[in-house]
């Protein structure tokens, strides 16, 4: 639902690259709350120019 609100269901649908980076993101909600900021910080890194 978040991907069709950010209105990035086309590109979620087509580049692989980044459908893969957003189910990254998404996956922090099955995380531990203590391990959230750390896992969200290694993403931020990794992928920069995705989250800003």
């Amino acid at each position: 639902k978040k991907i069709q609100e950010a209105k990035l269901v086309t590109e979620y649908g087509t580049d692989l690259d980044l459908s893969e980076k957003l189910r990254y993101l998404l996956a922090l909600a099955f995380l531990p709350p203590e391990e959230i900021p750390a896992a969200f910080n290694i993403l931020k890194k990794k992928y920069h120019q995705l989250l800003i």
